[in-house]
């Protein structure tokens, strides 16, 4: 039986593509080139160059249609070692940063209006919440797949 229909794997490709940094990051972009004309130029182009990254995923998916995905693509123009790199590298390094950074922001936005105590100040409350949030996810997601969905959908649904 499938647990995942169309929709939510709709929820879970706009829930990547938006994030969470989107809520963070457009004043520091806005700080840095001193106009908000230029941000939004730096925006567009930000968003080609996505959208190219994208176009060249869909044109390796459709020449290589197996599972895998970038495990497939850089063992075959690399071999296994690059491939494996990538990989362990992507599941220790890269994936468990950004969700901590994720984490970080999402809790940074739900303390900010809750107190204004010492703990709050230094952020070790925001770090204290983003680490219950990684192990209440984590633990939901190995409850089963549909408390996941149902968690990533409303999630998504509010950014």
């Amino acid at each position: 039986v499938r647990e995942l229909r169309v929709m939510d794997g709709i929820g879970i490709c706009v829930g990547i593509m938006i994030g969470s940094g989107i809520f963070a990051s457009p004043g520091e972009v806005v700080k840095s080139t001193g106009d908000s004309r230029l941000a939004l130029l730096a925006w567009s182009c930000a968003s080609l160059l996505v959208m190219m990254g994208g176009l060249c995923y869909a044109e390796l998916g459709s020449t290589f249609p197996h599972a895998g995905g970038d495990f497939w693509f850089l063992r075959l123009a690399y071999g296994e070692w690059a491939a494996f790199a990538f990989i362990w590298t992507n599941f220790f390094v890269t994936s468990t940063g950004s969700q901590a950074i994720i984490l970080y922001v999402g809790s940074k936005y739900l303390i900010s209006g809750a107190d204004t105590t010492d703990a709050t100040r230094s952020g070790l409350g925001t770090r204290i919440l983003s680490i219950s949030l990684v192990w209440v996810l984590t633990a939901l997601n190995c409850y089963g797949l549909r408390a996941g969905k149902i968690v990533q959908n409303t999630l998504t649904a509010l950014k």
